[in-house]
């Protein structure tokens, strides 16, 4: 009898199984704007250069990925 668990085997094998590691584009980008702002001490005007965006932009984007000073990812 083939088990869950030899199936799972299979496809791991094929390279089939996508793995929960391979992180989607919007938390790319999330994870990149947060890096900017930290870089630049959330200069607005500064990391929307960076970006090469406006500040209106910015701030839609900030605003729409749910960023926060202190939810910064990779903050200490």
């Amino acid at each position: 009898m083939i088990t869950l668990e030899d199936i799972a085997g299979i496809l791991i094998a094929d390279g089939m199984l996508v793995t929960p590691s391979i992180k989607t584009l919007q938390e790319i980008r999330k994870e990149h704007i947060c890096k900017v702002l930290e870089k630049t001490h959330w200069n607005l005007k500064e990391a929307s250069v960076i970006l090469e965006i406006s500040e209106d932009i910015l701030v839609k984007e900030i605003n729409s990925a749910g960023i926060t000073r202190t939810k910064i990812p990779h903050q200490k």
